[in-house]
């Protein structure tokens, strides 16, 4: 078995079934090039590939979201989505303290592909916080040096989530045109 098809990131070991694929109907896809990247529809579009990622998910494990056992773009769209909603929900410290933060660490780097720069330095700053930088991938212990860190932390969480609302950064534009660029990882096309 490849390390593709098994991870024990995230308390498993999880075992990707063979077969799966929760892609969207291709006659979606069409629907995607029509969308103003900035509007409502987009939001809409972007749900449903987050049901079908979510979906993905379920079929690996009922409760856990082991990105690793995904495709990379569904990996990045995944992690983006949920970066922003959490920051616009209740910012970084909620981030890092809900299961979103699993992936603090991979973070930057995911969202880097987007091409968004300043977002990358408001994720790599945050991560900083941490011990050697690393935000732990295990819930429970990253829970440990939250509750170690919390004090000193929120203070520099809080000026970047400042930081992140100043200069406005929204991600669904981004996510859109990736999305676009690569539809066969979300859509099953002829």
């Amino acid at each position: 078995m490849s390390n593709h098809d098994q991870t024990t990131i995230h308390g498993g070991p999880f075992t990707r079934p063979e077969g799966l694929d929760t892609r969207l109907d291709g006659a979606l896809a069409s629907q995607l090039d029509e969308v103003d990247p900035d509007g409502p529809e987009a939001r809409q579009v972007l749900a449903a590939i987050m049901d079908s990622i979510n979906a993905e998910f379920k079929a690996i494990d009922e409760r856990a979201c082991p990105v690793d056992l995904i495709a990379e773009p569904r990996r990045i769209v995944y992690v983006t989505y949920w970066i922003e909603a959490e920051i616009n929900n209740g910012g970084l410290s909620q981030y890092f303290f809900n299961s979103s933060g699993d992936n603090a660490a991979i973070a930057p780097e995911l969202v880097r592909t987007l091409g968004h720069p300043e977002l990358v330095s408001i994720l790599e700053r945050a991560n900083a916080c941490f011990p050697n930088g690393y935000p732990t991938r295990n819930f429970l212990q990253r829970y440990d040096v939250l509750e170690e860190i919390e004090e000193e932390a929120e203070e520099k969480w809080e000026a970047l989530d400042a930081e992140y609302h100043e200069k406005n950064i929204i991600c669904q534009p981004a996510l859109i045109a990736y999305i676009r660029e690569h539809k066969s990882s979300f859509y099953k096309l002829s």
